[in-house]
């Protein structure tokens, strides 16, 4: 049977390569204002800001001052959005927002847990929506800080863009969001530390900018304590730009410690702590790595329980011996600094991808 050959007309053929030429013109404009909203409204921190602490409203009459021992919770919340039935596009999973309902009942969750604490010194957070579509616009910020009312409270945002297009399905929307550190002591100086980005321009519009959160707490014997809340890069798959970052954090604390003062860092750093062996659950091709052991001088000490994991994978809803979990929060202090105990407060990823972790110490 001979070959059909099938002619378009002329017009067909024209019509079509119009639409084409019209469709990619939509979409370079969209793309387009895109980059120029995002040049518009990108967040340019400088390399060190001042903060302001909003005072408490329920301030009780004590001089915790003239204490030596503290306390001290670190919690990365997750946005509100990363709990137990939860996964993340970011990480290999499907969802880009929780439901509605999730997100406030890990809210939820997160301020009952924080209320039931009244008696710690010092809350350090990370993740803290203040403004975001994936939060669905709670200002998580002012929920602690009303739930935890007689604490200072000290905001600094690392993340912050008015539309992220990605995922291109289901596009992230707009986000602002940041560290929150929450203390009984009244902060003599609170400083927004810049920290290297891990993406270059325009990608670094639409991503973290990581910072540190710095405090300085006056002491009745002359001394100051240095509080740091910290949150590192995460997709950082060769450790370069942690690397750098921990570089910038050594540079701080060490001038600080031999000066005379006592220093506390905690929070979220993904990467593991010297000495710490990964689970054994944990993909080989993870990006986290450990911090060096010899990072530090000896006499200073990382703290963290070895016994319970503090983050896990989110490629997945959460399944006890199942899903991978490591462990990436804990704290670093000076030798001045003693602790007295530590835990993990095993919550089972109920509420948040990471587990609180709890310190007590005294100050020598």
């Amino acid at each position: 049977m001979p070959k059909t050959t099938v002619f378009f007309p002329r017009r067909v053929l024209l019509m079509a390569a119009q639409l084409i030429v019209a469709l990619a013109a939509i979409v370079a404009f969209c793309l387009g204002a895109i980059l120029v909203l995002g040049a518009l409204t990108d967040f340019r921190p400088a390399g060190t800001e001042p903060l302001t602490p909003v005072p408490p409203r329920n301030k009780e009459d004590e001089d915790l001052q003239n204490d030596n021992i503290y306390s001290f919770l670190i919690w990365n919340i997750g946005y509100a959005g990363l709990g137990r039935e939860q996964d993340l596009f970011h990480d290999g999973g499907k969802m880009v927002f929780p439901g509605r309902q999730a997100s406030k009942k890990n809210m939820e969750g997160i301020k009952n847990l924080a209320a039931k604490m009244q008696n710690i010194d010092f809350f350090l957070f990370q993740e803290v929506d203040k403004n975001a579509s994936r939060s669905y616009y709670q200002n998580q910020a002012q929920y602690l800080s009303d739930t935890l009312s007689q604490y200072f409270s000290t905001f600094a945002t690392n993340y912050k863009a008015a539309f992220i297009p990605y995922p291109f399905s289901q596009p992230y929307g707009k986000v602002f969001s940041g560290l929150l550190t929450l203390s009984r002591l009244k902060p003599e100086e609170s400083v927004r530390y810049s920290l290297p980005s891990e993406y270059p321009w325009p990608v670094s519009m639409f991503f973290v900018k990581r910072c540190f959160l710095i405090q300085r707490f006056k002491l009745n014997n002359g001394k100051e304590l240095v509080l740091i809340n910290t949150h590192k890069s995460a997709y950082d798959n060769e450790g370069k730009v942690k690397e750098i970052q921990m570089m910038e954090l050594k540079k701080i604390i060490i001038p600080e410690y031999e000066h005379g003062n006592y220093v506390i860092v905690g929070g979220d750093w993904n990467q593991f702590p010297p000495g710490y062996k990964e689970n054994n659950n944990l993909p080989p091709a993870d990006p986290a790595l450990n911090v060096p052991d010899d990072f530090m001088p000896h006499n200073w000490q990382w703290v963290f329980d070895s016994k319970h994991p503090t983050n896990r994978k989110m490629h997945m809803p959460y399944e006890p011996g199942v899903t991978p979990t490591q462990l990436l929060d804990f704290f670093l202090i000076s030798p001045n600094v003693e602790v007295i105990a530590s835990s993990t407060i095993d919550q089972q990823f109920e509420f948040s991808d990471h587990h609180p972790v709890y310190m007590r110490v005294i100050l020598k």
